[in-house]
């Protein structure tokens, strides 16, 4: 039994320093890294801490005034209308049936007021929506930023409603507060807020199409609504919003490292850890957290880095961080940013695509027919062909049978402006372009029912 005991003594005398040793040089090395990823960040000299970023919000006196519009707008989408998605399920160059008119009529009647306010209000020259975030981490904001999409919804309705009734002029105003509202949330730095600024874009662009295939607009408010679309800045949005995550993560890793709440509590379970098991991987996890941190830092940094690379270069960074996350220590945060940043590259297509589809509706007004290539917009109806985000190469354009189309490649390199004429692409998450109707075919086809 003695000898048993020796050889234990022995085994634990031996192994014991070997692990202390190497738990410390783990959490030194660690710290090493974490402070010198640390240092280069503050180097660079802006700010990239969550406090800073809030702090940096500009502020205003209409800001309030935007709050306001907010509760209202979230206080009639609760009773919700009937005709919130009949554009997104039609065809843009369908003339409404009377039943369909009936429906819009109606929501129409009940909301005019709230819409009235709302494109008084985002025709301010400012006001954000300053999300009011919680003081402790983890801690629920004050504010649900997924309220603000409603703003958009009803802007679409009045948009549809004018379009319906030949009003082509309060249509076209009703794009323009359509495209205003998704700047109010441009200084939101988390990377959510900025999600359902690219969300509402995509609002804004699926109404001009729709508006365009009703009729004819003045060429003076299309000149208007596509300087609004080119200093929309909605390519920058995912930037502050991977911004915004870094600096999100960073603030959830210094509270776990400070104690201030644990893996569990990041899990979102309640109590502390219930078994040996879930007890080993918190132990394990702070062990970790400092590698799992510097990884999180660097990772979201060579993001922002790799968007500011021109194309094809831009989406072939990013497939290569994408990968890499496979590799990511135990308790990284990595929140698929990758695959949200690449996706809105899609909504950064279909905007350039509408700022060239304006310049050609514009030209067709002028010259009584469709230019011979986007070329022939420039320079008077566009400084130069706007670039596709997805290849780095000039957006294209073509025929169809019944008008043109802009469009972009796609992420894959394939796609030939054919969402409305091809079935299999005729999905929402599939359009890359910005299409436009001969006269004789706008407002053509009738949908029968709401």
């Amino acid at each position: 039994m003695r000898r048993w005991l020796k050889r234990i003594f022995f085994v634990l005398a031996v192994f014991v320093p070997i692990l202390a040793a190497f738990y410390f040089y783990a959490q030194w090395q660690g710290d090493r890294e974490l402070r010198g990823v640390i240092a280069e960040l503050d180097a660079q000299g802006e700010p990239w801490r969550w406090d800073d970023l809030l702090a940096a919000r500009p502020k205003g006196p209409e800001d309030e005034k935007v709050r306001a519009l907010i509760n209202q707008v979230v206080f009639v989408a609760r009773r919700g209308w009937k005709s919130k998605n009949i554009q997104r399920s039609i065809p843009p160059n369908a003339f409404f049936s009377p039943e369909v008119g009936a429906v819009l009529a109606k929501d129409f009647k009940a909301l005019e007021q709230t819409i009235a306010e709302a494109r008084t209000t985002l025709n301010m020259p400012s006001g954000r929506y300053v999300v009011q975030h919680g003081a402790k981490v983890l801690q629920p904001p004050g504010d649900n930023v997924l309220d603000v999409l409603h703003v958009s919804e009803l802007l679409q309705l009045a948009a549809m409603w004018h379009a319906r009734q030949g009003d082509l002029d309060l249509a076209i105003e009703d794009c323009q507060a359509t495209q205003h509202a998704s700047r109010i949330l441009q200084d939101e730095p988390e990377l959510l807020g900025q999600l359902v600024r690219v969300a509402m874009q995509t609002i804004a662009i699926e109404t001009l199409e729709h508006v365009l295939a009703q009729g004819i607009a003045p060429s003076q408010e299309l000149r208007q609504l596509q300087e609004a679309l080119e200093q929309s800045g909605i390519e920058r949005a995912m930037i502050e919003g991977v911004r915004g995550e870094r600096a999100g993560q960073h603030r959830i890793y210094t509270a776990m490292a400070d104690g201030e709440i644990t893996l569990h509590d990041l899990a979102g379970k309640v109590g502390g850890p219930s078994s040996i098991r879930e007890s080993a991987l918190e132990l394990y996890g702070r062990w970790n957290l400092k590698h799992a941190h510097t990884w999180a830092l660097r990772q979201t940094t060579a993001i922002l880095n790799a968007m500011e690379l021109p194309e094809p270069q831009r989406s072939a960074e990013l497939r290569n961080i994408q990968n890499d996350e496979s590799k990511a220590p135990r308790h990284a945060m990595t929140s698929h940013i990758c695959a949200h940043v690449i996706e809105a590259q899609r909504v950064t297509a279909r905007t350039r695509c509408a700022i060239l589809g304006l310049a050609l509706e514009c030209y067709r007004q002028a010259n009584e027919r469709w230019p011979q290539s986007l070329d022939d917009l420039c320079p008077k109806y566009v400084a130069v062909v706007l670039e596709d985000p997805c290849s780095g190469e000039p957006l294209r354009y073509r025929f169809t049978k019944d008008g043109v189309v802009v469009y972009s490649v796609g992420l894959d390199g394939n796609l030939r402006g054919a969402y409305r004429d091809d079935a299999k692409l005729n999905q929402r998450n599939a359009a890359y372009e910005f299409r436009l109707w001969n006269v004789p075919q706008r407002r053509q086809m009738a949908v029968a029912k709401p």
